[in-house]
Parts: C-alpha cells; structure tokens; sequence
C-alpha cells in the first residue's frame, strides 16, 4: 500500500497522469482494513487530494479520520502531536 500512495503522490505532485491510479482505487477499496489503517489513510489522502472526490475510507487512522470528516485544526493537531506535521 506504501507502493500505491508513491504512485499516486507522483501524479498528483508532477501532473503527468499515470493509469495505475486506477488500481489504488481498487486496492484502497479491497485491501483488508485491519492492520492497515495508517497505510489506508495515507492512500485515501492521496487519491483525494488527485480525485477532487469523496472517496469513503473507513476503518483509518484518527489523524487521518478527523481530515477526511473536515476536522482539519484536530488533524493536523493529530499529526504535530505524532511528530509527522508533513501529513498535516
């Protein structure tokens, strides 16, 4: 899952398109949830901040669960707390 959001930050931070979008999707979708949740939210960011859409991702980290419900001040807070303030 580290793989894909690579893919889709590339895209999203050079422009240049890239098919295999398509598959993070699929794999965001279908990838099992326990265990994950810290790679899921990454993901899900990722394909968001490419998509411009809503994409429901459930079962993810808080941080990442506060972001994705418009709690931003409580996210990144979530993050700086976690020393990880570049996902904020």
């Amino acid at each position: 899952m580290p793989v894909a959001s690579a893919i889709v930050e590339r895209a999203w931070l050079t422009g240049v398109p890239d098919s295999r979008v398509a598959e993070c999707h699929s794999l965001l979708r279908d990838a099992p949830r326990n265990g994950l949740e810290w790679a899921r939210g990454e993901l899900a960011m990722w394909l968001r901040r490419i998509d411009g859409s809503d994409i429901a991702a459930p079962d993810v980290a808080e941080p990442y669960a506060l972001l994705f419900d418009g709690r931003y001040e409580a996210a990144a807070e979530q993050f700086h707390r976690l020393s990880t303030p570049y996902d904020a």
